[in-house]
């Protein structure tokens, strides 16, 4: 078990953008982007449909096509990639779920929250372009 998790939804959306970002304006097609991360081609095909959605990556068909990079791809953050693909980061609630806490004040004391609000920060602080090597 991990402390910070990140769904392969988001991770397949990173690493497809990041491919997308080595190939300079050229087109991948799904199954060459699955081959190279290892992932299923119909997985990864809705998080590129959801990519396109948040015009992060347009598709082109034929034999030529595949998917390429928007303008607004080039300059996505992590945070803008993550959000495209899994909705918007919400406020953490109770982690025991409850409506009425045992205690007076959280056990935790904010630090949960305040490791969520850093890493959120970091990763709309972080472009994707920047971290391609």
């Amino acid at each position: 078990m991990h402390l910070v998790q990140i769904s392969e939804a988001a991770s397949l959306a990173i690493h497809s953008m990041a491919l997308l970002i080595q190939n300079r304006g050229g087109f991948l097609t799904v199954k060459d982007m699955a081959q190279e991360c290892e992932a299923s081609e119909a997985h990864l095909a809705k998080v590129m449909q959801k990519l396109a959605k948040a015009r992060l990556v347009t598709a082109t068909r034929g034999p030529q096509g595949g998917y390429t990079l928007t303008k607004e791809g080039e300059e996505a953050s992590l945070l803008t990639i993550y959000e495209a693909v899994e909705g918007a980061i919400m406020p953490r609630e109770c982690l025991l779920k409850s409506k009425i806490c045992l205690f007076s004040t959280c056990i935790f004391g904010g630090v949960i929250e305040k490791a969520e609000r850093e890493i959120k920060e970091y990763f709309a602080s972080k472009k994707l372009k920047d971290l391609v090597k």
